[in-house]
C-alpha cells in the first residue's frame, strides 16, 4: 500500500483510539467520583459518553466514505467527488479541544469537596487534571 493509503487508514483508527481513551477517563471518574448512580456528576458523564460515542462514530463513517469511490481518498487520479477534509479536521480539532478541557475540569469540584486538608487537595488536583504525580 502507498502512503496516502496508511494515512487514510491512520485517520480512522485515530478518531476510535481517541474515543477509547475519553471513555476510559469517564469511566474511571464514574468509578472513583460516582457516589451514587443519578448524582449531577454520573449524569454528567453518562451524557458526555454518549455524546462522544455518537460523535466518534459519525466521524469514523464519515472518515471510511469521505471519497466516492473510496479509492479517491489515496489516489487523486482516480475520478469522482470527496468533502471537505479541511472541514472535518477543523470540527475534529475544536470537538477534541473542547471534550479535552472538559475531561480535565470535570473532577475538580470533586476533588475539592473530598474530606482531606486542602494541602493533600492540591497534590490531587493535579493528579486528575495533568497526571502529575
Amino acid at each position: 500500500m502507498n502512503d496516502r493509503k496508511w494515512l487514510h487508514v491512520a485517520k480512522i483508527h485515530y478518531g476510535v483510539a481517541i474515543c477509547v481513551t475519553k471513555l476510559a477517563i469517564l469511566c474511571l471518574y464514574r468509578r472513583v467520583f460516582s457516589t451514587c448512580p443519578r448524582s449531577t456528576f454520573d449524569i454528567s458523564v453518562i451524557v458526555l459518553i454518549i455524546l462522544l460515542v455518537l460523535y466518534y462514530v459519525a466521524t469514523v463513517i464519515a472518515k471510511i466514505w469521505e471519497c466516492v469511490p473510496r479509492s479517491r481518498a489515496w489516489d487523486q487520479s482516480v475520478p469522482g467527488h470527496c468533502i471537505d477534509a479541511l472541514m472535518l479536521v477543523n470540527v475534529d480539532g475544536i470537538f477534541n479541544t473542547l471534550t479535552d478541557f472538559i475531561l480535565v475540569i470535570m473532577p475538580l469540584r470533586m476533588v475539592w469537596n473530598l474530606n482531606m486538608k486542602v494541602t493533600k487537595k492540591v497534590h490531587v488536583v493535579p493528579a486528575f487534571t495533568f497526571g502529575l504525580w
